[in-house]
């Protein structure tokens, strides 16, 4: 069974995530309602999908907004391109 700590570490990272997302597909975030609380299915981990959805039989009366996935691609530590170190001049 998966700890309030690590959902609470993997509902962070895909809500980080999906932010990037609808910063490259801006058409996405008008189909969702401005107070409307985000919760993540991520198919390839039934026992997150669980834990998601005992928490929503909590939620209070905002709309609720599931966003279905198949996982996430490899995290990559750094975006530049064949970085070289040059020479400096000694101080």
């Amino acid at each position: 069974m998966i700890s309030q700590k690590e959902f609470e570490e993997k509902s962070l990272t895909l809500s980080l995530e999906f932010s990037k997302y609808l910063l490259e597909h801006e058409e996405l975030d008008s189909e969702i309602p401005t107070e409307a609380v985000v919760k993540f299915l991520p198919s390839n981990d039934p026992e997150y999908c669980e834990y998601v959805m005992r928490q929503t039989e909590r939620n209070d009366n905002r709309p609720v907004v599931f966003v279905e996935f198949d996982g996430l691609q490899p995290e990559r530590l750094s975006r530049m391109i064949n970085p070289r170190i040059l020479e400096t001049e000694a101080a």
